[in-house]
């Protein structure tokens, strides 16, 4: 069935792909639900402009958040495809393993707070560029300001993903739950996953639950909570297990999730192998994290560390190719799920107005070259042409 677009949905989309802010594409995007026709040749188009649109409000609820945090902050501007943070106690080597992983020129020193401002560094994946952020170190204390705390800690959640550096020669399980508890305090949830429940506020119908046995207190406890929290007209979607405490944080805006990599640093120093297998033996660590090894002062460690860094952002690199089959130095990063739209809408969302069809060289095809359409999932260095 045809989709029939009214003028006024294709202008509202068009306003969309213009849109500069979140909150000109949240209105822009609203318009265009109200006005596109409801039947069936139309549903796939609402679902995704829908989705879009929650993925939108998700993103405006969250930096509204960051800006109610307390004091000043210093932030750096995200200048490449992904911002993360180096986080770490004082004398850990953070200062060293930016410098051996980015050639930077952060300053070193035996005594602690070498850092005092956020210094960036950055490496490239196959062409991805990853900027990398020595920030303070974090202290006992620092989530209730001591030491410049509340700034390190909204540094760290302006980024998308954080490297914990800790020394192997001085009690490396300590360090990390000094580490874990400040993060814990600030709502910094690292490598725990979003947890498996969705509520979204509605209009009117009370509170609904679906699958409430999922959830540790069953559907009651579920409606009690929310409407604790001043949820009157809600559903509540647990796909799976989920805890009180998961749930509490599914309803605070201010949570956030970033996903992480440990560098265990120092690892030339004598004593530093038997801390390291103590690690690796800790339940709450291993099960949750990757654990890098390194010696900054040797160079052990770093062959191949920054593909490793990639991986855990959970993004994928997309090529250009143009139709001499000359290939982009520099990709495109997507989402894992992203689409050749998704593709299209980075390098212009103009050109998808005038789309055709795109052949993909790569793993996401069965054939080199292989036509495909707007919604087909990219895999890892796929190669793109856009006909239009």
């Amino acid at each position: 069935m045809p989709t029939n677009l009214t003028v006024e949905a294709q202008v509202a989309w068009d306003k969309y792909l213009d849109a500069s802010t979140i909150a000109e594409r949240i209105h822009c995007l609203e318009e265009y639900i109200s006005a596109v026709p409801k039947h069936k040749g139309a549903e796939n188009l609402l679902r995704d402009a829908k989705t879009r649109l929650s993925k939108l409000k998700a993103q405006q609820v969250e930096e509204k958040a960051r800006r109610k945090g307390k004091g000043e902050r210093w932030l750096l501007p995200k200048e490449e495809e992904a911002q993360i943070a180096l986080v770490g106690l004082p004398n850990a080597g953070k200062s060293c393993f930016l410098n051996q992983l980015t050639g930077s020129s952060s300053d070193v020193g035996d005594f602690p707070f070498t850092t005092v401002k956020p210094i960036p560094g950055v490496v490239s994946c196959k062409g991805a560029r990853l900027q990398i952020s020595d920030l303070p170190p974090l202290v006992d204390g620092s989530s209730e300001g001591m030491s410049s705390g509340t700034k390190v800690l909204s540094a760290i959640r302006n980024g998308d993903a954080v490297i914990i550096v800790i020394d192997l020669f001085n009690n490396p399980i300590e360090q990390l739950r000094t580490i874990f508890g400040e993060l814990s305090k600030a709502k910094i949830r690292v490598n725990l996953g979003k947890p498996a429940v969705t509520v979204e506020k509605t209009g009117s119908g009370g509170i609904q639950i679906s699958w409430g046995e999922n959830f540790e207190y069953g559907t009651k406890g579920a409606k009690d909570v929310l409407l604790k929290r001043g949820f009157t007209n809600a559903i509540a979607r647990f796909r799976d297990k989920v805890t009180l405490d998961e749930l509490l944080d599914t309803l605070d805006a201010s949570v956030c999730h970033l996903s992480g990599v440990i560098v265990a640093t120092k690892g030339d120093l004598p004593g530093s192998r038997q801390n390291y297998e103590l690690l690796m033996k800790n339940p709450e660590v291993n099960t949750k994290f990757d654990i890098y090894p390194v010696s900054s002062e040797t160079g052990d460690g770093f062959e191949g560390l920054e593909e490793k860094i990639f991986l855990m952002l959970s993004l994928k690199r997309v090529y250009t190719r143009d139709s001499s089959g000359i290939v982009s130095p520099r990709p495109i990063c997507l989402e894992l799920n992203g689409t050749v739209r998704d593709a299209i809408e980075i390098l212009s969302k103009k050109l998808l107005a005038h789309f055709r069809f795109c052949r993909v060289w790569g793993l996401s095809v069965k054939f080199d070259g292989q036509s495909v359409g707007l919604e087909h999932v990219l895999d890892d260095q796929d190669r793109i042409q856009v006909f239009a």
